[in-house]
C-alpha cells in the first residue's frame, strides 16, 4: 500500500489530471488543471458525455508516436525498464483485490492532447 501511496502522491504532484479518451480508434488525452475541477463537476466527466472546447497542443499522427501520460512527473526521467518492473507490481496477486484498472504510461497515435478551455455536460 505505501508504494500505491507514493506512486499516486507522485502522480498528483503537477496538479493535472489526464482523462483518455477514446473513440474510433483515436484517443484524446484531456489534460485538465486539478484546480479547475474543485466544483465537483469531475464526477460529470468520468463515465459521462459532454463536449469540449479546447487547445490542441500536441498530436501523434501514428502508432509510431506516443503520448508520455508520466510527462509532468519527476517518473518521466525512468526507462522503460525500471517503469515497467513498478507496472508489474501493481499487478501482482496481491493486488488484484484492489480492482485496479490496467496501467497505462503511454498513449500511442493517432492521439492528441488538449488543454480544455470549457467542458459543457
Amino acid at each position: 500500500m505505501k508504494q500505491v501511496q507514493s506512486f499516486t502522491d507522485e502522480l498528483k504532484h503537477s496538479g493535472t489530471i489526464d482523462f483518455i479518451l477514446s473513440e474510433n480508434n483515436r484517443r484524446v488525452v484531456l489534460s485538465a488543471q486539478e484546480q479547475y475541477l474543485a466544483n465537483d463537476n469531475i464526477s460529470e466527466i468520468i463515465g459521462g458525455h459532454f463536449k469540449v472546447l479546447g487547445k490542441v497542443i500536441a498530436v501523434c499522427k501514428d502508432e509510431t508516436d506516443s503520448i508520455d501520460l508520466l510527462r509532468k512527473t519527476s517518473l518521466s526521467v525512468l526507462s522503460d525498464n525500471i517503469l515497467m518492473q513498478m507496472v508489474s507490481s501493481f499487478e501482482s496477486d496481491d493486488m488484484k483485490e484492489y480492482n485496479l484498472p490496467k496501467l497505462e504510461t503511454k498513449i500511442s497515435g493517432p492521439a492528441v492532447i488538449v488543454i480544455p478551455i470549457a467542458i459543457y455536460a
